[in-house]
C-alpha cells in the first residue's frame, strides 16, 4: 500500500454528517469527525471551567459558613429538659399525654 491508497482508505472511512445549511442553496454542509471531536473538545473544556468557577464558589461559601459560626462542625443538639416527677405526674393526670386514636 502507497500513502496514497492510505489516505484514500481514511477518508471513505470518516463519514460526513449533514449540518443544517446557513447557505441559500439545498446542499447542507458536512462536517469531518475530526472536526466534530473539536467541538466536542471546546464543548468539554467550557464545561470543566463553570465546573471549577462553582467549585471556587462552594469553597467560598463554604469557608464564609465557616467564619460566621454557621458550620456544622462543633454544633450540638440542644439538650432535652428534665421534668420533674412532679410535674411529670400533673401533665399525666391532666391528659396531656393521651394519645386519641
Amino acid at each position: 500500500m502507497t500513502m496514497d491508497e492510505n489516505n484514500e482508505e481514511t477518508a471513505q472511512e470518516e463519514p460526513s454528517v449533514p449540518v443544517e445549511s446557513d447557505d441559500v442553496g439545498n446542499k447542507p454542509s458536512t462536517t469531518s469527525l475530526i472536526s466534530r471531536a473539536d467541538l466536542a473538545a471546546e464543548r468539554l473544556e467550557k464545561a470543566l471551567r463553570m465546573e471549577r468557577e462553582n467549585l471556587k464558589m462552594r469553597e467560598a461559601l463554604m469557608v464564609r459558613d465557616a467564619l460566621g459560626g454557621r458550620s456544622e462542625a462543633g454544633q450540638y443538639p440542644p439538650k432535652p429538659t428534665e421534668i420533674s416527677a412532679k410535674d411529670y405526674a400533673k401533665e399525666i393526670l391532666s391528659g396531656k399525654h393521651n394519645v386519641k386514636e
